[in-house]
């Protein structure tokens, strides 16, 4: 019997620590698969918020850019900040997954910045990307790239 409720107890604490590792933010993996692949947190916003129905979903905005080397021309820093601005990403990460349902439901910048997007590609967890770089989002999605 005294094994029987120990492994019972056993079962039911791995499944609520599942549980708990399930909802937690997606953030740090996407975070951590950009860094793999010569991107560096460039940004992040304070913890923002806005309010549907009396319901406050919470954000926060995350910039991600190409480490690069400084230019010692102006050529070379126009150049740079062009490619900088195509190598941009920016993620934002949602208090939890049911925080962005509700934004990609009923909130009307994150309708329009995901309008011609496919949303498979461009949500990943609780978190949402906007860029125009293609490598960008399949390092979003968990895909390395080639260098």
């Amino acid at each position: 019997m005294k094994k029987s409720i120990k492994l019972f107890a056993l079962v039911m604490a791995l499944v609520l620590c599942t549980l708990a590792l399930v909802s937690c933010s997606t953030f740090g993996s996407i975070k951590s698969n950009f860094e793999k692949n010569g991107y560096e947190l460039k940004g992040e916003s304070e913890k923002a918020s806005f309010t549907y129905e009396d319901y406050e979903i919470n954000y926060t905005v995350h910039t991600f850019q190409v480490k690069t080397e400084d230019s010692d021309s102006a050529l070379g820093d126009i150049i740079g900040g062009i490619t900088q601005g195509l190598s941009t990403a920016v993620v934002w990460e949602f208090g939890s997954n049911e925080d962005l349902a509700k934004a990609l439901a009923n909130n009307e910048d994150v309708k329009a910045a995901l309008k011609d997007a496919d949303e498979s590609e461009m949500v990943n967890g609780n978190c949402v990307l906007m860029t125009l770089n293609p490598d960008a989002v399949k390092i979003f999605n968990g895909e390395s790239i080639e260098k």
